[in-house]
């Protein structure tokens, strides 16, 4: 698509963005850290060094941490998909 209008395409790393996310608000995570990403069909633990220097040191074959988390908030009675409102009330 940006090939047929003319416009730049921009590589983005779905998984490196959700790590970068953190740095959005206060507080910001200090380097190095570890950071277990779920999202769709990925669950990784990784280790970020840097904002761009991040190495995947676990990941399931499956969304085993996805569903962990789906699967409370249908108990909590929280709707789907579960995981953005548990971590929004994690304190």
């Amino acid at each position: 698509m940006a090939l047929a209008l003319d416009i730049p395409l921009i590589e983005v790393n779905h998984m490196q963005a959700h790590v970068l996310a953190h740095f959005i608000e206060a507080p910001k995570p200090a380097f190095p850290f570890l950071c277990l990403t779920v999202s769709g069909g990925h669950s990784q633990i990784v280790l970020i060094q840097d904002f761009l220097d991040m190495k995947i040191i676990g990941e399931t074959q499956d969304d085993a941490v996805g569903e962990a988390f789906d699967k409370t908030a249908k108990l909590l009675g929280l709707p789907y998909p579960g995981g953005p409102l548990i971590d929004k009330y994690r304190d």
